[in-house]
């Protein structure tokens, strides 16, 4: 459900022809260590990224948000 919301809000800024992919981890903060990761091949000058953490009441959670230009092109 947050990663839809996440999502939606982001297209609702009105980028034009990006693609978005949105991760969110949420688990419980027991005093351990925990590292979430992630992995992509993009261009440097036209995609991007956002990310951000809660911590609050024993529960920790992360989001990321990835934006990848898009552009269509037509075969021959």
């Amino acid at each position: 459900m947050l990663t839809d919301l996440i999502k939606s809000r982001v297209k609702d800024m009105g980028f034009q022809r990006y693609k978005y992919v949105v991760t969110v981890t949420i688990g419980q903060d027991s005093n351990q260590g925990v590292r979430v990761v992630s992995r992509c091949l993009w261009n440097k000058d036209t995609d991007n990224y956002a990310e951000t953490s809660y911590n609050k009441n024993g529960l920790c959670a992360e989001a990321a948000m990835y934006a990848c230009y898009f552009e269509k092109f037509i075969a021959n």
